[in-house]
């Protein structure tokens, strides 16, 4: 191949030299006209000479013809394999494996054992079982007494003791759980004038025994458009005054999700009630809420209402009445909503829960329910950013039958209930600042306005309430939990001897430290109203002073 490659070359080297000699020897030749003219000359033309050319030399051999025929045979290939081992020595890599993490070991267990002055031992107990699938179950146990107070020792002495038994079954559908409890309370009527002979402790005894009962079912299924959750319960009251109260109750509604952007539901609430003193009186109480919501462009809608079936005490109440909700919801970010609405309806009165307010109320009490006719409300509320929430919002509204406590006209010691239409006004705002993972510190505060119909005050009602609540980590040793509380606005009246007077704001200052033993153990020290002013949150009745209590924690 590189030889003829060579041939190529010299004849085309020989060719270009000829070529260039010829035009060379043409250039020289005399008769060369540089210019391009022709010369004169002179054409003959014949027509009758022939024309003879002679013969061509041909030189080339007939292509032959050749058939081809195709085979019918196999065709056998081999395909040669190609092994390819690179002299490259890879590494031993050794995959390091995450450990699996260890379950941390729950303790359910906890009791609390402490004791202070005012001879107050205290005792909390919670036994729980430990994590499963299928259910829980556990008790509670708590006594707070103090056998001495603030007017002449045990004459002012009290205590609450609580006992609940709990448990949850836990179903793919359906989730139930059940509790029982009982709950005790004594104490005494020491709001008389401290010139008088103190009375006898046992004549001014007051004792409370509370008794409920509670069954109720909730829907977990998370595909399913439907939730629903049942309530009832029964609760069972008595008083040293032989006064009872048994209530029957119900509590439960269930909605349903039409489509991504609207849900209909239904809420319902009825009360059985049968209050015997002196005479023996059967009250009841049903509420039907009917609600349908829908997210229009970002806005979330609630539309419903509020019908209330009760017979109540007071013959000039209505059976029946119907009360508007509306609800609209506006995120104006991520973090933060506008909400306002419209709304009222009927709450039940119940005995046990008026006592529980105040626990100095006497017998032979009219009951009545309250009936909120028309309340606006609206606020704003959320996470200004990682270290700041807040909340603003303000109702007013008009109440029917609102209750109110005054000193009674028969006995000054024991309160009666007053019964009046006002309409109220509250305006709150909160707080809530984290200094960092072991410091925050939240503010609460309330403000009231009342316009009573009757009434020449909204007793004992307070127009201030005011709440600041800290907690400091400091080595994840020592936990301090500071508060700072203000009551005041309250105005109390006698209905004995006509006496109104405006009670001094309560003041409070408290302080719970913690030192942590271990996982499982700790100490406690608290200081509570350590300002130790003896104050009076209703009319003639002081409250104790510096209270101090220290005792120690085991989990287990």
């Amino acid at each position: 191949m590189t030889r003829l490659i060579k041939k190529i070359l010299i004849i085309v080297v020989i060719l270009s030299n000829s070529c260039l000699l010829a035009a060379q020897e043409t250039e020289n030749d005399p008769k060369w006209n540089p210019d391009g003219e022709i010369d004169a000359a002179q054409f003959i033309i014949d027509k009758n000479k022939p024309l003879e050319l002679p013969k061509a030399n041909r030189f080339f051999k007939p292509i032959k013809e050749e058939k081809s025929e195709i085979g019918s045979g196999s065709i056998s290939y081999r395909v040669k394999s190609f092994d390819f081992t690179p002299n490259v020595k890879l590494p031993n890599i050794k995959l390091q494996k995450i450990p699996k993490q260890p379950i941390t070991k729950l303790y359910g267990n906890k009791i609390t054992l402490g004791y202070g002055n005012f001879s107050s031992p205290y005792v909390d107990l919670a036994l729980a079982s430990k994590r499963d699938k299928l259910y829980s179950y556990g008790l509670n146990f708590n006594h707070y007494s103090f056998g001495k107070g603030a007017v002449d020792d045990e004459n002012s002495a009290s205590g609450n003791t609580d006992v609940e038994v709990f448990g949850k079954i836990f179903g793919k559908k359906t989730t139930s759980y059940a509790s029982i409890g009982y709950k005790n309370a004594i104490n005494h009527f020491y709001g008389y004038q401290l010139s008088d002979t103190p009375p006898n402790q046992d004549s001014i005894r007051q004792q409370f025994d509370r008794f409920n009962v509670n069954l109720g079912f909730f829907g977990t299924n998370q595909n399913s458009p439907l939730r629903y959750q049942i309530e009832t319960g029964f609760a069972s009251f008595k008083n040293t005054f032989q006064a009872s109260e048994n209530n029957f109750n119900l509590d439960g509604g269930f909605s349903y999700k039409l489509d991504e952007e609207s849900v209909i539901g239904l809420e319902v609430e009825g009360t059985l009630s049968q209050y015997e003193d002196s005479t023996s009186i059967n009250r009841n109480l049903l509420l039907f809420k009917p609600t349908y919501e829908r997210k229009i462009s970002g806005v979330y809608l609630t539309l419903g209402f509020q019908v209330a079936l009760d017979n109540d005490t007071l013959s000039t109440n209505k059976k029946s009445s119907v009360f508007p909700h509306v609800h609209v919801r506006f995120p104006i970010s991520e973090t933060f909503d506008v909400y306002g609405g419209i709304t009222g309806g009927k709450s039940f009165t119940s005995f046990n829960n008026l006592s529980s307010e105040n626990p100095w109320v006497g017998p032979r009490q009219a009951l009545v329910n309250a009936s909120n006719k028309l309340e606006f409300y609206g606020g704003v509320n959320g996470k200004v950013n990682d270290k700041i929430s807040a909340s603003v919002s303000f109702s007013a509204g008009s109440i029917n039958n609102q209750s109110f406590f005054a000193n009674g006209l028969n006995d000054s010691t024991r309160f009666d209930i007053l019964y009046d239409n006002v309409s109220v006004f509250k305006f709150s705002a909160s707080v809530a600042y984290s200094f960092f993972e072991k410091a925050s510190v939240q503010l609460e505060s309330n403000f009231y306005g009342y316009d009573t119909d009757v009434l020449a005050e909204a007793w004992h009602k307070p127009t201030l309430e005011f709440d600041i609540t800290a907690k400091y980590n400091i080595f994840d040793k020592v936990i301090l939990s500071p508060s700072f509380n203000i009551l005041s606005g309250i105005e109390g009246i006698n209905l004995q001897t006509g006496e109104q007077e405006t009670l001094e704001a309560t003041v409070l200052l408290n302080l719970q430290s913690k030192y942590i033993l271990s996982d499982r153990a700790g100490i406690y020290l608290n200081l509570n109203n350590i300002i130790g002013e003896n104050y009076e949150r209703y009319l003639n009745y002081q409250g104790r002073g510096l209270q101090v209590s220290a005792g120690f924690t085991y989990s287990f």
